[in-house]
Order: C-alpha cells, then structure tokens, then sequence
C-alpha cells in the first residue's frame, strides 16, 4: 500500500483470537465503523487490508511488515490499516443498484 505514505494518519485494526473466537468479524466491524467516523468528520479514508484470509504467507508477510513498523505485538493479527486525510478532491457518489436488487423481504428472490 504505498499511498499509506501520503496518508496525514492512519488507524491498525488489530484482533485478539487468543480473548475472542470473534476476532475477525470484530476488528471487521470496527474498521467499518472507523471508515464511516472518518467520512462523519470530513476526513477522506482509504482501507489497506493486511489480513487475507485465503492466502496465509500473504498474510504472515503483511502482517508481519505492519507489526515491525509500527511495533505491534506478537499477539494481535493485523488485519487492516486505515489511512486518513483531507480528500484532495470531491469525486461524484457512485452509481448505487437499485434498492429492489438488493433488499428482500421474508426471502431472497432473485
């Protein structure tokens, strides 16, 4: 993630499967939650995942990347970085699906 460089902050998100069996949707939640304070704030976000669930030297190799910089223990997984900052310009909101397409009542209809 070079452009983690140019970010004015950045948050690590970071879980316990040692204190929780739930680490990982944990620390997914809270990243969720980080980006939409950010966005609430006015800041820009921008989501580094670390963590990759399918590919574990991947991940070890992130992960362990991320754990010498910014010194994090042993004992937490890495699961994304966060970087914040003043968005150097307004892109137009993307175009959304229809509601229809992606809310179902009483059971998913295609």
């Amino acid at each position: 993630m070079p452009w983690i460089a140019e970010a004015k902050a950045a948050i690590a998100i970071t879980g316990r499967p040692d204190i929780s069996k739930y680490w990982l949707q944990d620390t997914s939640i809270a990243s969720g939650y980080t980006w939409l304070e950010a966005v609430n704030q006015g800041l820009g976000a921008a989501f580094g995942a670390i963590y990759h669930a399918e590919d574990e030297e991947e991940s070890v190799r992130r992960e362990n990347h991320a754990r010498k910089i910014l010194n994090i223990p042993e004992d937490r997984r890495v699961v994304a970085i966060i970087g914040l900052g003043y968005p150097a310009e307004t892109k137009p909101p993307k175009k959304l699906s229809p509601k229809v397409e992606m809310v179902h009542f009483n059971s998913f209809t295609e």
